[in-house]
């Protein structure tokens, strides 16, 4: 079944563009794509941390705010679920897709890597593809991507550069966070899976999971995360 996973996440890309203001982000063009900033040059917010997590797993998750008591604590986390595990979290939000072009690397996760398939051997095991006119990948990283990157990003997934979503995250920012920790149940199935689990047999899939405290070293968020 096509779930078409890129045109529901490039509505909530849009709806990122829409309400940049009120989500303390900002977008630009970049080789006529569109290029939007959750916390590179800009503060973010909790929610664009919630509507980047849905975008990463294809819009047939869903991510809102909750709370994990631990002891006496009670810490601000995430709660994923999903009907969808395997094509919201595996298919798309697994982040796979290594960009690389000249001195920029970004990890990439999405809906962009179905029509790439990247990495490839999960869409041949799962027998999963979609064809579409306008995608949505997203980069974790701190810088911004050149007109290069946007070419490559276009050549790989057959989409026009006016039709393409960049959204950057940087994981030191309070939306690298959140989607980072929406990433529960990924993490469970990436686990399974490498231990041999036929992840074809997962209905549905939940998962909560704590928001780190930022810290401007990326390098140490990547080690709270």
């Amino acid at each position: 079944m096509n779930l078409s996973l890129n045109k529901l996440s490039v509505e909530l890309a849009k709806h990122l563009v829409d309400y940049a203001d009120e989500l303390r982000i900002t977008y630009t063009k970049i080789n006529e794509a569109t290029v939007i900033d959750t916390g590179i040059k800009t503060t973010g917010s909790f929610e664009a941390g919630l509507l980047v997590s849905k975008i990463t797993m294809g819009g047939v998750a869903d991510a809102s705010m909750t709370s994990f008591q631990l002891d006496d604590l009670f810490l601000p986390s995430v709660l994923v679920r999903t009907d969808y595990p395997v094509e919201a979290c595996i298919l798309s939000q697994l982040a796979g897709w290594r960009v690389q072009v000249k001195d920029f690397f970004a990890n990439g996760s999405g809906p962009a890597r179905i029509l790439a398939r990247k990495p490839k051997r999960y869409f041949e095991t799962f027998g999963y593809s979609e064809t579409a006119n306008e995608t949505v990948l997203v980069l974790e990283t701190d810088r911004y991507p050149n007109d290069e990157v946007v070419d490559y990003v276009a050549r790989e997934t057959g989409v026009g550069k006016g039709s393409i979503y960049l959204v950057l995250v940087s994981p030191a920012s309070i939306v690298g966070s959140v989607q980072v920790s929406a990433r529960i149940v990924e993490t469970g199935l990436y686990k399974l899976d490498t231990l041999g689990f036929d992840l074809r047999s997962i209905r549905s899939g939940v998962g909560i999971s704590p928001i780190a405290p930022l810290h401007s070293d990326p390098l140490v968020m990547a080690g709270k995360t």
